[in-house]
């Protein structure tokens, strides 16, 4: 036998040695390829989220509109279209506070809803866009959803992955002469 031939064939004993060793390992605990809440990673972008109101438990943004709740309970849609502290139609600023229709982060509020629950979620039905739904509806602002029922968009929630929070880093909290501050 030839001393390369030898070497090559004691090389691959070795490494079948170890991997028939490898196999007797089996591991105890299940690896988790999501995230330990079983969330989706959120795609809002932190910087148009107030760091003064706290971070959302769940978010989604799919272009200009983003979907967030704080606490489950509260689900906000908002559009940013405009310049931050800017008048209705985005552009002027000469507002202050409440007068600006886009807020400090450049976020405007096109309705809020507080129910029994509520969910962001990536819908079956067209996943390239945000899925919510709120249970149990108690006040809807800015919007006529009936209270004591159920709305969604576009699907109800039945099983589908939900979206995780994110992490606020605007740091600003209110409008002062067309600024933010």
């Amino acid at each position: 036998m030839s001393r390369t031939r030898l070497v090559a064939l004691v090389v691959t004993a070795v490494c079948l040695s170890f991997s028939a060793g490898d196999a007797g390992i089996v591991p105890t605990e299940r690896r988790n390829v999501k995230k330990p809440d079983g969330k989706i990673k959120s795609n809002c972008l932190p910087n148009r989220l107030r760091k003064d109101r706290g971070d959302p438990i769940s978010c989604c943004q799919d272009g200009d509109r983003m979907y967030l709740t704080l606490d489950g309970h509260k689900i906000s849609f908002r559009t940013f279209g405009g310049k931050p502290c800017s008048a209705a139609d985005g552009k002027s600023q000469n507002c202050e506070g409440e007068q600006c229709v886009y807020g400090p982060c450049g976020g405007k509020v096109e309705w809020r809803v507080t129910a029994d629950q509520v969910r962001i979620f990536k819908p079956v039905s067209n996943p390239g866009n945000c899925g919510w739904e709120a249970r149990g509806i108690k006040e809807c602002e800015k919007c006529d959803f009936p209270i004591g029922g159920n709305r969604s968009d576009p699907e109800p929630f039945t099983d589908q992955k939900e979206y995780a929070g994110a992490k606020a880093t605007c740091p600003f909290t209110n409008c002062k002469g067309g600024r933010s501050h």
